[in-house]
């Protein structure tokens, strides 16, 4: 996953529901084949199934150019509240709930594929509709054609358990697209803050990593040793052989330091050619674990190739503020250097005050 992907997560999330649109263009066809089928069957007047056929129709022509989903949906949507859920409602005759299913099915749908103002604008629409449908109901009574109480009964079982099945199906393909775009979400959050914490060239963490980790051992009172390494002479290494290998370089000793002490602590580069690392270890491991480091460090291919050398200081937390505690381990990387380079120094403690003159 690159910037791209999370530059592009609103396109992400207009194809998610392009995706529910074609699910619903999917339910709304077998459910229209279903009802005329079953329509047919137990002989409901034939002028029923003239909002099947019309929903034929439509989920047909939308499928055909599918490829303008984004722009479709709203005039399909709008053309099915206006036309299908009247004529649904028409059909089913007076004394009939079966346009409340029409209606809450609606409502769904249109959670899931609209948001903001037509959103607004289809609930608005379909509530409006609702209380149209009563007011006609009771102020004329006669308008709606009155069905056989066998016909009746018949239309009824077939539709609500219909509707329930649709809501079913709506509901299980929003819960799976919801998990689907809300895995995707924690991935690209994940990715974010990986990119707030890393650095890109070494794969290993950054400074505001090791400083938000250095704050939280202070603050619960955690033992930690902390050790800063830098190159020496890491100019010469680019002027002499590249930058290509300088970065080579220092991505391998950003592997190395992982292999060693990541299952112990915290590693971060500081800046440049210098890395920090907080160990949650006490000192004579971090001195058996620092030989080891620096042994396998002088077996690196591309420090036989650069000629390349280190030199570090590494020192116990036990100061009144981190800048004073990274103070004296820097002091003890300074006097590593201009003692010769090529070593790590342990810094003094706090019984034995460091020397700042070098």
């Amino acid at each position: 996953m690159n910037i791209r992907d999370l530059l592009n997560f609103k396109s992400t999330e207009r194809s998610i529901q392009d995706q529910l649109f074609n699910q619903i263009l999917v339910i709304i066809l077998i459910v229209s084949v279903t009802n005329i089928i079953l329509n047919l069957l137990i002989q409901y007047p034939f002028e029923a199934n003239y909002k099947w056929v019309v929903m034929l129709f439509v989920t047909g022509l939308v499928n055909k150019y599918k490829n303008h989903a984004l722009w479709l949906r709203f005039p399909c949507i709008l053309f099915i509240i206006l036309f299908i859920v009247p004529l649904g409602w028409y059909n089913s005759g007076a004394y009939s709930n079966n346009v409340i299913a029409y209606v809450f099915l609606c409502s769904v749908a249109v959670s899931f594929l609209f948001s903001g103002w037509q959103r607004l604008f289809f609930i608005s629409l379909l509530v409006t509709m609702m209380c149209g449908f009563i007011t006609i109901e009771y102020l004329y009574p006669d308008f709606l054609p009155v069905h056989t109480p066998e016909l009746a009964f018949y239309d009824r079982i077939i539709q609500i358990p219909m509707s329930l099945l649709v809501v079913f199906l709506m509901l299980r393909q929003f819960s799976i697209t919801f998990y689907e775009k809300n895995t995707l979400l924690n991935i690209l959050n994940a990715k974010l803050e990986n990119m707030a914490y890393q650095d890109e060239l070494t794969q290993v963490n950054n400074r505001a990593y090791i400083f938000e980790k250095y704050r939280h051992s202070i603050e619960t009172d955690q033992h930690f040793v902390s050790l800063m390494v830098d190159l020496d002479n890491f100019k010469n290494v680019n002027d002499f052989h590249g930058h290509q290998m300088g970065d080579r370089l220092l991505r391998e000793i950003g592997e190395l330091l992982k292999t060693h002490f990541k299952d112990d602590g915290h590693i971060a580069r500081y800046g440049g050619d210098e890395f920090i690392i907080m160990l949650h270890l006490d000192l004579e491991t971090v001195t058996r674990k620092l030989n080891h480091f620096v042994h396998q460090f002088n077996l690196l291919d591309v420090v036989k190739k650069t000629g390349a050398t280190l030199s570090g200081g590494y020192g116990v937390f036990e100061h009144d503020s981190l800048d004073e505690h990274l103070r004296d381990v820097d002091v003890a990387l300074y006097k590593a250097k201009k003692s010769g380079k090529n070593k790590i120094i342990q810094m003094k403690t706090s019984m034995n005050p460091p020397d700042y003159s070098v």
